[in-house]
């Protein structure tokens, strides 16, 4: 329930966040949205953003969001934690050790049918929030494997 909660207002959010104005003044919505749980000490909610390492894109777009949703959200601390990249990160999710994952569309792909590498650890669910940026996948065959070469 929690992790609905947090995406949902991730989402709300980055698109006030990305799309939103400051004009001076306010307005009120018609029905106030649900509010994230505290943490059970009656703090901060308080979650962590999976990443990947220090060297690639991910991290200083983890570092970014978690600055601003901290900065946005009331009562609300994020964390960028670098981690070894999407599957990591999609198996934090699923773990319930993060809240929120960078990945690449084919590691979420095998992530929510639970195959390749989460094949051990069964479906992830998981949720996408914002395309970050458009990401190619090449995929190699050796000349005798008996796929045919590209254009088909």
């Amino acid at each position: 329930m929690v992790k609905r909660m947090v995406l949902l207002w991730l989402t709300l959010v980055l698109a006030l966040t990305a799309c939103g104005q400051n004009t001076g003044t306010t307005s009120q919505p018609t029905a106030a949205p649900a509010q994230p749980t505290p943490a059970p000490s009656g703090g901060k909610l308080r979650f962590i953003i999976g990443t990947g390492g220090t060297g690639g894109v991910f991290f200083p777009y983890g570092g970014g969001l978690a600055r601003i949703l901290t900065e946005k959200m009331p009562n609300t601390e994020a964390t960028a934690q670098e981690t070894g990249g999407s599957v990591d990160n999609l198996k934090l999710l699923q773990n319930d050790e993060a809240q929120i994952g960078f990945t690449t569309a084919d590691s979420a792909y095998d992530a929510i049918n639970g195959v390749a590498a989460y094949k051990d650890t069964g479906k992830v669910p998981a949720a996408a929030i914002a395309v970050l940026y458009q990401s190619f996948i090449h995929v190699v065959a050796r000349a005798d494997s008996g796929i045919p070469a590209w254009p088909i």
